[in-house]
């Protein structure tokens, strides 16, 4: 697919090269940016799964992003507190031990559902322990193998 993007010079849609122009400033070049983007998104939809397509389909921008694993776990957790502030649990029963175990496995896996494919080894692993990590403990996990990865690639390099 990256060769078909590049052969149509449409490649920095995905790798982030090509910028977005503000809307307000320059309303016209982001008009011909948007229309392209959709027309990259589209080409993009059309040529997966339609299981991956659909978990695609709302997003705005065609770029893929490469943010670290903190970054991306920060801004996750930064959406999971406001989400919490919009509808709090409250839960004064018995029941309030199974229902913060039942959030923390939630936000086990809308995390590691996040990553990319590179990290789907030991998300599978993680996900085949039991009784299912705390979510800081299965961030150190992912952080210590993108650390992993890193010095690996900066070995190889010299």
């Amino acid at each position: 697919m990256c060769k078909a993007l590049n052969a149509k010079r449409k490649l920095g849609f995905i790798n982030g090269s090509v910028f977005s122009p503000a809307s307000i400033t320059e309303p016209e070049s982001f008009e011909n940016w948007q229309c392209v983007n959709d027309v990259v998104s589209k080409w993009i939809l059309n040529s997966v799964s339609k299981a991956i397509a659909t978990s695609l389909v709302y997003t705005d921008s065609a770029a893929k992003g490469t943010m670290s694993v903190s970054q991306y776990f920060t801004k996750i957790k930064v959406l999971w507190e406001e989400l919490n502030s919009y509808k709090p649990v409250q839960c004064n029963c018995v029941n309030a031990r199974a229902m913060h175990a039942f959030l923390q496995a939630e936000y086990v896996h809308c995390f590691l559902m996040g990553l990319d494919d590179s990290f789907t080894q030991i998300r599978d692993h993680i996900l085949l322990m039991e009784p299912i990590l705390a979510v800081n403990k299965v961030l150190s996990l992912i952080t210590q193998e993108e650390k992993h990865r890193a010095l690996e690639v900066g070995s190889n390099l010299t």
